[in-house]
C-alpha cells in the first residue's frame, strides 16, 4: 500500500493507484488525455503523468479533473 498527497490531504492506495484509476475513468467516459487536458486547460503531457504515477495534480486541478470527468472526489479517489 502506498500512500499520496493531493493539497494538504493524504490518502492511502490500495490495489488501484489514482493514475491507474484516472486512467480507466477516463477512458470509461470517452475522453482522451487529449480531450480531457483540453477539458481542464493543461498540456495533454500533464495527463500522461499524472495517470504514469510521476506527478499528482494540485488540489485545484483535481477538482478541475472530478469536474470534468463528472464523478466524485471519492470515486476517484477510490473510496
Amino acid at each position: 500500500m502506498s500512500t499520496f498527497t493531493i493539497g494538504r490531504f493524504i490518502y492511502k492506495e490500495h490495489k488501484e493507484t489514482f493514475g491507474q484509476r484516472l486512467k480507466r475513468i477516463r477512458k470509461a467516459k470517452g475522453f482522451t488525455q487529449t480531450a480531457l487536458a483540453k477539458k481542464v486547460g493543461v498540456d495533454p503531457q500533464y495527463i500522461h503523468l499524472y495517470e504514469s504515477g510521476k506527478y499528482r495534480p494540485s488540489l485545484q486541478m483535481f477538482e478541475w479533473i472530478c469536474e470534468a470527468l463528472d464523478v466524485s472526489a471519492s470515486e476517484l479517489l477510490g473510496f
